[in-house]
Formats: structure tokens, C-alpha cells, sequence
């Protein structure tokens, strides 16, 4: 896993970007960013997304190629790129739990 500034992950995103556009293609879909939260701590990356993003709004890449399949998404991973908030660790469907997403993290995301 490695950490990354926002200008870095914009430059894997157009280096990626062609390669994701022709996955996509293939499976008649348009390029599509997937939004997770992971139900684990904080701080508890995936290699199964293309981006982490903790806590503090720290942003984490689990590959130099964003078009790489991952399998955040059940049929869906083809010209996708996955991105998961480390928190909701015990959430359920009323209640985020302990570890609920922080403004860093969704603004992060966003």
C-alpha cells in the first residue's frame, strides 16, 4: 500500500486511463468509480480496492495501474476503479458503529 497526494493519484488516473476505457468497453459499460466503506478500523487497508482512504483523509493506492482488476464488486470490476473508506467497523444498518466515516475521509472521497 502506498500513500499518495491527490495530484499523484490524478496522474495514475490518466495514465489509466485509456487502459480503463477499453476494459469498460469490452463489457459494454461506461468507466465507473465504485464508492465503499469497508466495515473495518480505521487504518485497515485492502489490496481488493484501488484506493483507501483513512481517518485523517490519507489517501492509499493498492497499484501503480488503476485499470488493474480488483474485486470490490461482484460482476462489476472491469474498467472499474475501486474505492474504499477505512471505517464502520461493527456498523449495522441503523448506526455506523464506533468508527463512522469522518468529514476527512468523505471529503477525501469526494
Amino acid at each position: 500500500m502506498k500513500k499518495v497526494t491527490l495530484e499523484q493519484l490524478k496522474q495514475l488516473a490518466i495514465n489509466s486511463k485509456d487502459d480503463l476505457r477499453m476494459k469498460a468497453h469490452l463489457v459494454n459499460r461506461d468507466i465507473t468509480l465504485y464508492l465503499h466503506w469497508s466495515a473495518s478500523h480505521y487504518g485497515q487497508f485492502f489490496y481488493n480496492y484501488h484506493i483507501n482512504v483513512d481517518q485523517d483523509g490519507s489517501i492509499y493506492v493498492s497499484t501503480d495501474d488503476l485499470s488493474k482488476l480488483k474485486t470490490h464488486t461482484w460482476n462489476r470490476n472491469s474498467g472499474a476503479i475501486g474505492i474504499v473508506l477505512e471505517c464502520c467497523y461493527n456498523a449495522d444498518i441503523s448506526d455506523f458503529g464506533p468508527e463512522p466515516p469522518t468529514e476527512a475521509q468523505i471529503e477525501a472521497m469526494a
